[in-house]
């Protein structure tokens, strides 16, 4: 079995209902074979060592819940907020310096953890977003 066919093999094992957990494992980098499981509504990508998100993750448009808390990201795709069904966004504990414009799409959010990013800079439209969603239930620790 190749080394490419081995690691798809050992990503189907940990994806179970749709929900796919490769947290505390140590990754460097998401292999983008993860995006083509586009039916995922949970991915949980947390306490690893990941310091690009690829803008492919815009495929995954059934996912409700993105946790990439804990790691060494600086910077999100720009096009996280095409990810319109996302419910619950982790972004705690990592090297976030500004989030990308397009976030304030993500207007059904439940959950929104931004946390220990010590240098995160918010925009007014963006605080005006984060307002918006406090004000429809949504949790927010920043």
């Amino acid at each position: 079995m190749r080394f490419n066919e081995l690691y798809n093999q050992k990503i189907l094992e940990f994806i179970s209902e749709n929900r796919c957990d490769l947290s505390n494992l140590s990754l460097q980098k998401i292999n983008s074979n993860i995006y083509s499981f586009t039916n995922l509504i949970e991915l949980n990508l947390s306490e690893n060592q990941i310091c690009h998100i690829s803008s492919q993750i815009e495929n995954l448009l059934n996912l409700k819940t993105l946790n990439l808390s804990d790691n060494i990201i600086e910077e999100l795709p720009s096009n996280i907020g095409n990810i319109t069904e996302l419910e619950n966004l982790f972004l705690s504990g990592n090297r976030l310096k500004v989030l990308p414009k397009t976030i304030v799409n993500l207007k059904k959010l439940k959950w929104l953890s931004l946390l220990d990013n010590k240098e995160l800079l918010i925009s007014e439209d963006q605080k005006n977003w984060i307002e918006e969603l406090k004000n429809n239930g949504c949790r927010v620790l920043i």
